[in-house]
């Protein structure tokens, strides 16, 4: 409803929305279909998506410059020749969290100050509810959305879309097996996936015996089973050389090791205050647990791998 109110502005127009939603409840799935609608209903639009996970190397200028083939231009520059265009332009950014404090991004967020003409439509999906909004300026008009996590009926329906259209033929799954799968994912239909494929991968058709089983082995191996959609390569980097301190890591030895690592595997690795921000940003997303200890010598940072023990508790 607000990009057709944009497109069919005759006055200029242009618009900010800020979407929160925890993993696994459609932020990504969402922006694609924007994505493919918009294309089919306006041909005057132009798109620029922006994942930061994939994108993280370059950030956002590097991906303006390379859609819109203006190599060397500054971002104020591009966003002028942008509003000086006959086009409109919606700009999506999923995981906008992790590139909310460039200097570009900040930029855009303030759109209508410097760009009066109302060409851009600009999108922020951020995966963490506890962006620091206040501390950021913003033009009017300014939108808010919230996805909330799945119900258990349409994890149920997700599910079932899959088990259909599964290249791999439609096992069998036990209605006690799919009500676990449900309890286990609380909403996130990405985890209810990756619980459902493993599942599949141990036996078929599957019982409730065998989804229990495939909980035990994402509950002993969080790190493995969490890290394959990781294509983050400085976040991979550092999953990677923690992974080898079952016990934890001193900071200092990370980001070291992180930078030995980088250097070996052709990574331009991050300064300190990013590598540090990457750091939160992977223990937001329970793949890291960080805390200051006491020692004879001081007081350290031990970073270790986020491992949940015992039962899954369901």
């Amino acid at each position: 409803m607000l990009l057709e109110m944009f497109m069919e502005s005759t006055a200029p127009l242009s618009m900010l929305v800020i979407t929160f939603g925890k993993a696994g409840t459609g932020k990504t799935t969402l922006a694609r279909r924007i994505v493919w609608n918009a294309t089919s209903a306006w041909k005057d639009l132009r798109i620029i998506y922006l994942d930061s996970h994939i994108d993280c190397r370059n950030g956002f200028s590097a991906v303006l410059q390379r859609v819109l083939n203006l190599s060397g231009y500054s971002t104020f520059e591009i966003l002028r020749n942008m509003e000086e265009s006959n086009h409109k332009f919606l700009i999506i950014i999923d995981n906008a969290e992790n590139i909310i404090d460039e200097k570009s991004v900040k930029n855009i967020l303030k759109i209508n100050e410097g760009f009066p003409n109302g060409r851009f439509f600009i999108l922020l999906f951020f995966g963490s509810t506890d962006i620091p909004i206040r501390t950021l300026s913003f033009s009017q008009p300014l939108y808010f959305m919230h996805l909330s996590p799945y119900g258990p009926n349409e994890i149920r329906m997700i599910l079932s879309f899959y088990l259909s259209s599964s290249n791999t033929g439609s096992p069998f799954v036990s209605e006690d097996a799919l009500n676990t799968i449900i309890k286990a994912s609380r909403g996130n239909a990405n985890l209810a996936l990756e619980i459902l494929k493993l599942a599949m991968c141990l036996h078929r058709p599957i019982g409730e015996s065998h989804v229990l089983e495939a909980l035990k082995m994402m509950s002993k191996y969080p790190l493995y089973y969490r890290s394959i959609k990781i294509s983050d390569p400085h976040a991979e980097a550092i999953l990677k050389v923690v992974s080898r301190h079952p016990q934890g890591v001193r900071l200092k030895k990370l980001f070291e090791e992180y930078h030995s690592f980088c250097r070996d595997n052709e990574i331009r690795p991050l300064g300190y205050t990013q590598f540090w921000k990457k750091i939160r940003i992977l223990e937001k997303k329970m793949l890291l647990d960080f805390k200051v200890i006491n020692l004879k010598e001081g007081r350290t940072g031990i970073v270790r791998v986020k491992c949940t023990s015992g039962e899954t508790n369901l």
